[in-house]
C-alpha cells in the first residue's frame, strides 16, 4: 500500500477507507495523466500510470521532486514563485499546451490544476490529458469548414451565372417571332412564350403544367380533330422520329373556336438517352396559304386562257400535215411545231393539276381499270422516246391480269412521271424494268432504272413542288420539278404511299458521266379506292 508524507509530517494512508480505495482505483485507471503536488510544498506526491506512458519517465523522475525542478513542466512553471501563483489560483487551465516527452516528441495537451482536501492535507490534482488528435482534429475541422464556405461561395457564384444564363434563354424563347412552347415527358406545358399565348388566345396561367392534348385543339382542312397518335408533340414523345416537320395541313383552334393554318417544328429533348420533353416552334402561315391561292387562281387562269390557241395551232398543223403535200423540210418544221405545242399543252395540264390540287378542289371517281393492260399500253407511248436512246423498257414481274378500281386519271399521272422520270435520267444503252404485285387489299408498282440516281441528303426534298435534285439539272436544264409533286399528290388522293430506294449519287460523276447506280421508286395503292368529291379532275 503506497505512502505519502504530507507537508506537515502527518501520514496519509491510501485504501484505508472504501472511498479512498475506490479513489485509488480510479486514480491508477484514469485515461487522463494525474499528477497529485503537496499544496504547501509543492512537492510531487504521487503519479498514475497514464501519466508515465503519456511522458514516458519513469516514477522516479517524478516522485519526491518539486513541480518546479521537473523539466516537462517548465512551461507550466518555471520557479517557485510561479507555482505560488498558480497555488493562489486554486484552479488553473491551460487549454493547447506543448510538452515535450522524454523521447523529444512534442505533445499538445490540456493541463488543468485543481486544489482540494484530503482529510487535513491540502493537495492539487492536475490532469493532464494528450489533446494532439483533437487538435489536429479541429484543425481539419476548421480546414473543412473553410473548404465547404468556399464551395459554397462558388456555388452562390455558379447559381448567380445559372440564374443569369437562365433569365437570358428565357428572354431569347421569348422574344422568339414564332410561337414557342415547350412541354414534359407526359407532355404537360412547362413554357410558353408571348407569340404563342396571341396566336392561341389564351394567357400562358390557362395552359401552363396542363397537358397541350387537352387545351389546344388540332384539326385538318376539313375541321376534324386530328388523332392524338397523329399529333406533331405526340409522335416526337414516342421517339419516332428526331425532328417532327408538319406543313400547312394543320389548324390550330384559338380560344374563340377560330383556327388559322400552321407549320409546326417539333424537336424531343433528350437527356440521358431518355426522351424528357419536347420544344415546339410554330407559325402562322393565313397570308402564305393566301398568296399560295393567289398564285393558283393566276396558274388556273392563264392556263386556261393558253390552252385555247395551242389546241388551235395544234389542230392547224395536224391537219395541214395530214391533207397537204408538203416538201420534207417543211413536214420537218411543222413536226417541230407540233411537237413544241404538245410539250407546252402538257405543261399547261401539269399546272393546272398544281392548281387544283392546292385548292383542293380534285375529286377521285374510281372506275374499274386492269393494271397490267393498262401499264402495257402506256409503253407504247412510251417506246418512240426509248428506241431514240436505246434503252430497255421492259415488265419484268407481274400477274397476268390485276383488276382495280381507281380515278383514271389519278393513276395515269402517277404513271406518266414515274416512267417519264426514269426515261429522262437514264443514259443510253441503260435499262428500266417495272414489277406488279398483289397484295390482296393493296397493290404495288415498281420503277427500277440504271439512271443518274438521287444524290445524298436530297432525298427529303424530292417530292416537294418546283424542286430538283441538283444532278438532274445537269442533265435536263429544262424540268419544272412538279412531276414527282404531282404523283405524291395523286398517290396520297387515292389512299397510297409512294417512296423511293437509291444508292448514293453525286452531281459530279453524273456531270463526267461516270456510271451510276439508278434508283427505284414505289407505288402502293388500294385494290379499291375510295370516291372523292369534288369539282374537277386530274388532266
Amino acid at each position: 500500500m503506497a505512502m505519502v508524507k504530507t507537508g506537515k509530517g502527518k501520514k496519509a494512508e491510501y485504501g484505508a477507507k472504501p472511498s479512498e480505495l475506490r479513489y485509488r482505483r480510479l486514480f491508477e485507471t484514469a485515461q487522463d495523466g494525474i499528477l497529485l503536488i503537496d499544496f504547501d510544498t509543492g512537492m510531487i506526491l504521487d503519479v498514475n500510470k497514464f501519466l508515465i506512458d503519456l511522458l514516458g519517465y519513469s516514477k522516479v523522475d517524478f516522485l519526491k521532486k518539486y513541480l518546479w525542478d521537473v523539466g516537462v513542466f517548465k512551461d507550466i512553471v518555471a520557479s517557485k514563485d510561479n507555482f505560488s501563483i498558480l497555488r493562489e489560483k486554486k484552479y488553473v487551465r491551460f487549454e493547447n499546451l506543448p510538452i515535450q516527452t522524454k523521447t523529444g516528441k512534442v505533445i499538445n495537451v490540456e493541463f488543468v490544476a485543481n486544489a482540494y482536501q484530503v482529510d487535513d492535507t491540502t493537495v492539487i490534482q492536475c490532469n493532464i490529458r494528450d489533446i494532439t488528435h483533437r487538435k489536429q482534429a479541429e484543425k481539419n475541422l476548421k480546414n473543412a469548414n473553410i473548404a465547404v464556405q468556399n464551395v459554397l461561395e462558388d456555388l452562390d457564384i455558379e447559381k448567380s451565372k445559372v440564374e443569369i444564363a437562365r433569365a437570358k434563354e428565357e428572354a431569347i424563347l421569348m422574344s422568339v417571332g414564332d410561337g414557342l412552347l415547350a412541354t414534359d415527358e407526359k407532355g404537360n406545358i412547362t413554357l410558353v412564350n408571348k407569340i404563342a399565348e396571341k396566336l392561341f388566345g389564351k394567357k400562358s396561367e390557362e395552359i401552363m403544367g396542363k397537358s397541350f392534348f387537352e387545351v389546344i385543339d388540332i384539326k385538318d382542312e376539313k375541321g376534324v380533330s386530328i388523332p392524338l397518335e397523329k399529333r406533331p408533340i405526340k409522335m416526337a414523345l414516342a421517339g419516332g422520329t428526331t425532328t417532327t416537320t408538319i406543313g400547312p395541313a394543320y389548324y390550330y383552334v384559338r380560344k374563340d373556336k377560330t383556327k388559322f393554318p400552321v407549320a409546326i417544328k417539333v424537336t424531343p429533348v433528350v437527356a440521358d438517352n431518355k426522351i424528357v420533353g419536347t420544344i415546339e416552334v410554330f407559325r402562322d402561315i393565313t397570308q402564305e396559304k393566301s398568296v399560295d391561292r393567289l398564285k393558283s387562281e393566276f396558274i388556273s387562269t392563264a392556263s386556261h386562257q393558253l390552252r385555247t390557241p395551242l389546241t388551235a395551232i395544234k389542230w392547224v398543223v395536224e391537219r395541214i400535215l395530214k391533207t397537204q403535200k408538203l416538201s420534207m423540210e417543211a413536214t420537218e418544221y411543222l413536226g417541230d411545231i407540233h411537237t413544241s405545242t404538245q410539250r407546252l399543252s402538257d405543261l399547261i395540264d401539269t399546272l393546272l393539276n398544281v392548281s387544283r390540287i392546292e385548292d383542293g378542289s380534285i375529286g377521285i371517281a374510281p372506275q374499274p381499270l386492269d393494271v397490267v393492260q393498262f401499264i402495257k399500253g402506256y409503253f407504247s407511248e412510251c417506246m418512240p422516246l426509248c428506241a431514240k436512246k436505246n434503252i430497255s423498257l421492259k415488265l419484268t414481274r407481274y400477274p397476268e391480269t390485276l383488276p382495280i378500281k381507281t380515278d383514271l386519271s389519278a393513276f395515269r399521272n402517277i404513271v406518266q412521271s414515274l416512267v417519264s422520270n426514269a426515261i429522262e435520267y437514264t443514259p443510253e444503252k441503260g435499262k428500266i424494268e417495272i414489277e406488279i404485285e398483289d397484295k390482296g387489299t393493296t397493290f404495288l408498282v415498281a420503277v427500277k432504272d440504271t439512271g443518274i440516281g438521287i444524290p445524298k441528303g436530297e432525298g427529303d426534298k424530292l417530292f416537294q413542288k418546283f424542286y430538283r435534285a441538283e444532278n438532274a439539272k445537269l442533265v435536263k436544264t429544262d424540268g419544272t420539278g412538279l412531276g414527282l409533286y404531282i404523283a405524291k399528290e395523286a398517290t396520297e388522293l387515292l389512299g397510297g404511299r409512294i417512296w423511293f430506294e437509291s444508292p448514293t449519287a453525286t452531281a459530279k460523276n453524273k456531270a463526267e458521266k461516270a456510271e451510276t447506280p439508278g434508283s427505284t421508286f414505289f407505288v402502293e395503292l388500294p385494290i379499291e379506292a375510295k370516291l372523292k368529291s369534288g369539282e374537277k379532275r386530274f388532266s
